[in-house]
């Protein structure tokens, strides 16, 4: 049986992929439809409303979607929490425009996790070069924009790395081993469950 496989697509093509589908519909909302089919999944995860809902939004686009996502949580009914991992005044122009529906719904925004000191890297806006599988595709400049990403991480001086996503923490973790400077990696839910865990062993 031969399987058809859907097409891969570098950042510069999938690029132009949004760009086409822009302009066959001006108002796509190509962000709006990411987060309602997102949150669309997480209802049918979650089940009943009235349920506690934690969303993780990142500093970039990716953080708008989940702005997004958690905006059409809270209008059918979840409780919802965002924990927003960046600087809103820094986000892109969408991605800006989707936390402002979160705010309009008076949305509740974690900026901090408890016992969490929140370290900015900087030029955090730019990749370190995983996006997918851009480090597979053009692996010369995927290392060369995680070598730049490790450089800024170490100006920081931070105990650990967190992220959200398992690709970035994938190439910052050998970024970091390349420049034999091991550094602690943790996915961003793992923080927040190890801050639950000590705020629990305080309380006993």
């Amino acid at each position: 049986m031969n399987a058809k496989l859907s097409p891969l697509y570098p950042a510069d093509g999938m690029r132009a992929v949004e760009s086409a589908a822009l302009k066959l519909d001006p108002q796509a909302g190509l962000m709006a439809r990411a987060g309602l089919a997102a949150a669309e999944l997480a209802r049918e995860l979650a089940g009943e409303a009235g349920r506690n809902v934690l969303v993780l939004a990142g500093p970039g686009n990716n953080g708008g979607d989940a702005f997004e996502a958690a905006t059409h949580l809270k209008r059918w009914f979840y409780r919802v929490d965002v924990v927003f991992a960046g600087d809103a005044a820094k986000l892109p122009h969408d991605a800006g425009a989707a936390a402002a529906k979160w705010n309009a719904v008076d949305g509740r925004l974690l900026q901090s996790i408890p016992g969490i000191e929140l370290r900015e890297i900087p030029e955090s806006e730019i990749c370190c070069g995983s996006a997918g599988i851009y480090n597979m595709l053009e692996p010369d400049a995927a290392t060369q924009l995680r070598d730049r990403k490790v450089g800024n991480i170490l100006k920081t001086d931070a105990e650990a790395i967190v992220s959200g996503n398992p690709g970035c923490l994938l190439q910052i973790a050998n970024g970091l081993e390349a420049a034999g400077r091991p550094m602690r990696i943790m996915h961003l839910i793992e923080v927040i469950d190890a801050s639950i865990r000590e705020a629990g062993n305080r309380v006993q």
